[in-house]
């Protein structure tokens, strides 16, 4: 019988030919729930998009995980993108051989920025476009109080001052029981609840998030 490999076990040869494969699909909208974890293909995934979505829930662990996701997510992006620069190298030498891995001394985009500035290559201005069109979002899942907004706002304003990227918060969801009751009875809550909060979120999630890309 044939083995069916997950997405954390592609070799880098059929994680590309994956990713050409998807790109080249006949589709107005593809959505890739890349799942938890940080491995380099979850990340790559993610990278390729479109639109990057990270969902949250307010707890403090979650909060970190979010961060810290979007945080290497980006850190991809960047070595990807310098990958095979002699630059690269003296990024390296500076911060440590991980640079691009969780635990470097890199923390703020601002320090890589002055580094490839320093070299003085004309290197900044694309990384600087590739800051701001790196378009992620955030998307706050099971709020039960009014205070919850504000640990979601917190990971934003930590995204912003750390990373240099202006991501958008897209949607909030509370803990509703209607949504487990949609996945029991197998009915959208949307056919359900026309009227319900959660059903305005979704809707608001589609077209301010997959509209402006």
């Amino acid at each position: 019988m044939p083995q069916v490999l997950g997405c954390d076990e592609l070799v880098p040869g059929a994680k590309q030919r994956l990713l050409r494969a998807l790109s080249q699909l006949d589709a107005d909208c593809l959505l890739i729930d890349v799942g938890a974890g940080v491995g380099s293909n979850t990340i790559d995934l993610f990278n390729a998009a479109d639109a990057r979505v990270v969902v949250m829930t307010p707890e403090l662990t979650s909060a970190h995980n979010a961060y810290g996701f979007i945080k290497l997510a980006l850190y991809r992006r960047l070595q990807q993108a310098i990958e095979g620069h002699p630059v690269a190298s003296r990024l390296a030498e500076t911060l440590g051989g991980g640079v691009f891995r969780l635990g470097s001394r890199w923390r703020e985009s601002t320090i890589f920025l002055a580094l490839i500035e320093g070299e003085g290559l004309g290197l900044v201005e694309p990384f600087r476009m590739l800051l701001s069109e790196y378009n992620a979002k955030l998307v706050g899942n099971m709020l039960t109080k009014e205070g919850d907004q504000n640990t979601i706002q917190s990971v934003k304003r930590m995204i912003s001052s750390f990373l240099s990227l202006d991501v958008e918060i897209a949607a909030t969801f509370r803990s509703n029981s209607k949504v487990r009751d949609s996945v029991n009875t197998g009915q959208p809550l949307a056919v359900g609840s026309t009227s319900d909060f959660d059903v305005a979120e979704f809707i608001r999630l589609e077209k301010d998030s997959w509209n402006k890309t």
